[in-house]
């Protein structure tokens, strides 16, 4: 139960993660476009 709460938790920051790995991705074609 314990890995599972711990997993809801992480989750949070895997979505900002996410979002940040997308706009670095995204301003890197910009520039190199």
């Amino acid at each position: 139960m314990s890995i599972f709460t711990i997993f809801r938790e992480n989750i949070k920051y895997d979505y900002i993660y996410y979002i940040l790995f997308i706009i670095i991705i995204y301003y890197t074609i910009l520039i190199y476009f």
